[in-house]
């Protein structure tokens, strides 16, 4: 039996929430988005220095669709209602094979998606640009595949696995996690009788040819992952308490949701009716279990969520009918209320100065929290999407004071990937020259013909262009009171008389040499 009707309708509720928020929030694009609209600008499939999928999508959004919020966004929400379909499909799947009655997978069904629809970590995956939200449905689909592959017993169910897998790979790094997951969950169980076969070393050729992009990008620029991961434990993982990640897992689905999930994954780490699904389980646990080892974000373990949330759905259909009614349709009022309660902290719905005042009200903290542990009064990517227009603006501005002479020997420099990627977007516009940026992704552009006779820098130091210009000045700042410390008081800066072309310079700026 097909999965109801109704889950294409909860799907469809999903994308089209996703839409309508990005149509009215007062908000505007997110620090991570320019970066990645920016990638697309610069797209080379084979030397990038992280995986090029979402620059493509970048490309095919803005040829289709253009540069609005919302068409910029269309792919992510698209993708949560594909995310929300598949916990039901899974959830769907899972119920029928072992209590075989439509009723209670039904009830299962509406409790997974549900689950997906009103978790904060999905809601705020799915209203942006990120690679974030296609990770999240590469995990799902791969887990998906090898549940259907032990429920059918069809192992040509690999295939699909290694397509997930590969698409992952193109993505994101992290599908490294779920495949390591993955890899024990086989050996672990009678799946590894599979490894006699083709179709699981066929799974990963198609792994491997999907994801060659990324692996031939990193070789040919020696491997900048290295030196991303090295300034990712320096400023952010190493601080992070190893326990943390499983104490902030409730905050990111809803407790209810959380509850429903780890439900799912005992059921089918143990469950006798679960057995042959026990390769899932085993995944998604190691794959927590790695990432808490490293230190990892509590969000790069949530995209093994919606498969738990449809075991968790199944699990709960083996109890009476009477506390499968009301396990159902009390989860599903309880995740609605919190999804309700948290949304104003997990997508862009009202002004600045409202959503600080909720959170203030709320007492969450840790919503609130940056990266790198400090507190702000907007929840970081919220902070993140403001001050970009006004930034370029102000650069703009600087420019039109300078005659045709000066204009002609000027180069124009961002200290950050937020700025760069803003005077990427916007600076056309205003009648900008194209930006250089010696900030990670960027530098490896390199730094154009102009030697820099002139610099005109969106953000950065005085001090730090004097090693580089004879004579440099700040002319004047500009920026935001909600953005992030960063970005509230930033410089635009004035040098003349180079020591040495740019393009000399360049190769020291590498972001791969530590500072």
């Amino acid at each position: 039996m097909k999965a109801p009707r109704w889950l294409l309708v909860l799907a469809l509720l999903a994308v089209l929430l996703h839409v309508g928020v990005n149509l009215i929030t007062p908000f505007g694009v997110h620090r991570d988005e320019l970066l990645y609209l920016s990638m697309g600008t610069h797209l080379s499939w084979w030397r990038m220095d992280f995986p090029p999928f979402i620059a493509g999508v970048a490309n095919l959004s803005r040829a289709l669709f253009g540069d609005a919020l919302w068409s910029i966004r269309l792919f992510p929400a698209i993708t949560s209602g594909l995310i929300v379909f598949a916990a039901g499909v899974a959830a769907w799947r899972f119920t029928m094979a072992t209590v075989a009655t439509e009723t209670a997978s039904a009830r299962a069904t509406l409790l997974a998606a549900v689950a997906v629809l009103t978790g904060s970590v999905f809601l705020r995956a799915g209203i942006l640009f990120q690679p974030v939200v296609f990770d999240q449905l590469w995990w799902t689909l791969a887990l998906l595949a090898i549940a259907e592959r032990q429920r059918s017993g069809n192992i040509r169910w690999w295939i699909g696995v290694g397509i997930a897998l590969g698409f992952g790979l193109l993505t994101k790094h992290s599908i490294l996690f779920i495949g390591v997951g993955l890899v024990t969950g086989m050996l672990l169980t009678p799946v590894r009788r599979d490894l006699l076969t083709p179709w699981p070393w066929a799974a990963l050729g198609i792994a491997l040819l999907l994801g060659l992009p990324s692996l031939v990008g990193q070789w040919q620029l020696d491997w900048p992952i290295l030196w991303q991961m090295r300034d990712l434990q320096a400023s952010q993982l190493e601080a992070r308490n190893r326990w943390s990640f499983l104490f902030e897992q409730p905050l990111l689905v809803g407790p209810v949701a959380f509850v429903l999930g780890m439900t799912g994954l005992v059921w089918l780490l143990v469950a006798r009716a679960a057995r042959q699904w026990q390769i899932v389980g085993i995944a998604c646990l190691v794959s927590w279990l790695v990432l808490i080892v490293q230190h990892g974000k509590a969000y790069y373990g949530a995209p093994v969520y919606p498969i738990l949330f449809a075991a968790g759905g199944a699990a709960l259909m083996h109890l009476a009918s009477r506390v499968q009614r009301w396990s159902t349709y009390g989860g599903v009022l309880l995740m609605v209320a919190l999804g309700v309660l948290s949304a104003p902290l997990a997508l862009p719905l009202l002004s600045p100065a409202s959503t600080a005042a909720y959170a203030a009200r709320m007492g969450v903290s840790n919503a609130t929290e940056t990266n790198t542990g400090e507190q702000l009064p907007l929840p970081q990517d919220f902070a993140d999407m403001l001050g970009w227009p006004q930034q370029v603006q102000a650069v703009a501005d600087e420019w039109n004071k300078f005659t045709a002479e000066e204009r002609a020997q000027t180069v124009l420099v961002a200290s950050n990937y937020g700025r760069a990627g803003a005077l990427d977007l916007y600076g056309p516009a205003h009648g900008l020259p194209p930006v250089i940026s010696a900030a990670g992704s960027f530098w490896y552009f390199g730094a154009g013909d102009k030697p820099g006779d002139i610099l005109l820098a969106l953000g950065g130091d005085v001090q730090e262009y004097q090693q580089l210009y004879e004579q440099c000045r700040a002319l004047l700042l500009v920026g935001t009171a909600w953005g992030v410390t960063e970005e509230q008081s930033v410089p635009i800066i004035r040098c003349d008389r180079p020591r040495q072309p740019l393009q000399q310079v360049w190769p020291m700026l590498n972001p791969a040499n530590p500072s």
